[in-house]
């Protein structure tokens, strides 16, 4: 038989009640925000003022998220269901992993350039990813290259040059920042 519950018994999922924390939380912050990012004119009825609807979708947002909050944390007390919470948050937290080695390439282009930035990315997520022999982190330094290449000599994409390569000879450093 499938352990799929039925109509009037629900099984929460893992994620549910992290999804719906981070959800209340996100919306009480916005909540909380309305008033800086928002004007109120005196002169102005209520529902036209700029901070009204956004103010009601997000009391909205509060609101059911409290709900659900809630709805969830009463299923699980009247199921006596094990959570999961811990497994998910893991998952999330390894995909957000890679979001921040994204985001260090990113705000190191600028610093160190965009061919070592490149070749530096590349080199540091095939070691994370578990290719740690020197073949296989000069495949990953060879295809930065080669991405770099590719897109600043053969698709024309302009990427301003690395703050670095002002520490070059003149000549050096236009090389540097016309081509890589």
């Amino acid at each position: 038989m499938s352990e799929d519950p039925g109509p009037s018994e629900s099984r929460l999922r893992p994620g549910e009640l992290t999804f719906t924390v981070v959800l209340l939380l996100a919306s009480v912050v916005l909540v909380s925000l309305i008033g800086v990012e928002t004007r109120a004119y005196r002169r102005l009825a209520m529902p036209t003022q700029p901070w009204f609807w956004p103010g009601v979708a997000l009391g909205g947002m509060v609101l059911c998220s409290l709900a659900l909050l809630v709805s969830h944390w009463r299923e699980r007390a009247r199921s006596g269901q094990q959570s999961g919470e811990l497994n998910e948050v893991a998952f999330i937290a390894r995909s957000v992993e890679f979001m921040c080695w994204f985001m260090a390439y990113v705000w190191l282009t600028p610093w160190i350039g965009y061919l070592l930035s490149t070749v530096l990315f590349m080199l540091c997520l095939s070691w994370r990813a578990g290719y740690r022999n020197g073949r296989t982190l000069g495949i990953a330094a060879g295809l930065g290259a080669f991405i770099v290449v590719l897109f600043k000599a053969f698709l024309n994409v302009k990427i301003p040059g690395g703050a670095v390569y002002d520490l070059l000879p003149p000549g050096a450093a236009n090389f540097m920042i016309t081509n890589f």
